[in-house]
């Protein structure tokens, strides 16, 4: 996978520009044979870095070719050889979002997005590339490259759990005032008898429902002898803060910030409206 430098792909829309006040007209469309040229050329290439096909490869890169790779480096035709010579064999290549346009007779600009997973289905790279073609001796070489990473969606690690509320909207409250969630969606079922409020915050989801005809559990000093869960919690950034933030406010303690016996992190809980323990954990010193 390679990168076009701006520079390199400016000097050669400019060298088709001719020198002119008027404004240049819109590159034309390549032949279809040309377009059929080219997209088969992408497929050699995508084949030949999958087997490691060197040969090939040599016929597809100009002796002068240069890029900027996606790291920013600027590479040869030889330094690109070692990085294709690199890939791993089990890694499958898929070129998508092609597009070619012509600069002028001799030249066309070739984009797309080339794909790469391994044999268990991950995507092991993944960027869009724009290459420049020029005609030398009736056939196309690849002259110059640039190639974008694109960064892969931001894996999730969020927390949910659902709560039987006495009064959902007053539970939702606590959570956005005190833990900083907002509300995703709220509402009632058609006959009225349950109402709901769907919360977020980053990652952590939290459902409140509220029954008519639901009973508190019965009264024991503490909720861990109830069968069942009895309280939940969230790992947060700075957690002497948040401490301090839900004090100010007036929030009920289970117990204040504390460093479990041979643990590596510490914690504090608080109780929501419905007396449920909601605890937080948090680096020692955060």
């Amino acid at each position: 996978m390679v990168v076009l430098p701006v520079a390199v792909l400016a000097a050669a829309l400019l060298a088709a520009v001719p020198a002119q006040s008027a404004p240049a007209s819109v590159p034309p469309a390549v032949s279809s044979a040309t377009d059929r040229e080219l997209r088969a050329i992408e497929e050699q290439r995508r084949t030949a870095i999958k087997t490691h096909d060197a040969a090939a490869l040599e016929t597809i890169y100009a002796d002068d070719f240069q890029a900027i790779a996606g790291n920013g480096q600027v590479i040869d035709r030889r330094t690109l050889m070692g990085v294709f010579a690199r890939t791993p064999a089990d890694v499958t290549f898929s070129t998508t979002e092609i597009a070619v346009r012509g600069i002028d007779a001799t030249t066309a600009l070739f984009t797309g997005r080339l794909t790469g997973t391994d044999s268990s289905g991950q995507v092991v790279s993944d960027a869009r590339f724009t290459h420049v073609f020029v005609r030398r001796a009736g056939r196309w070489w690849c002259v110059a490259g640039q190639s974008t990473p694109i960064a892969a969606p931001p894996s999730r690690h969020g927390t949910f759990f659902a709560v039987s509320a006495k009064d959902a909207a007053v539970s939702a409250t606590w959570y956005r005032d005190r833990l900083g969630f907002e509300t995703l969606r709220e509402g009632a079922s058609p006959d009225g008898r349950t109402r709901f409020a769907l919360l977020r915050r980053g990652d952590d989801l939290i459902e409140l429902v509220q029954r008519e005809g639901a009973s508190a559990p019965p009264a024991v000093p503490d909720r861990s002898y109830e069968l069942g869960f009895f309280k939940t919690g969230f790992w947060v950034d700075d957690l002497a803060a948040l401490e301090t933030r839900l004090k100010v406010s007036g929030t009920a303690f289970s117990h204040g910030i504390v460093t479990p016996p041979g643990a590596s992190y510490q914690t504090f809980a608080v109780t929501d409206p419905d007396g449920n323990v909601v605890q937080f954990f948090g680096e020692p010193g955060k």
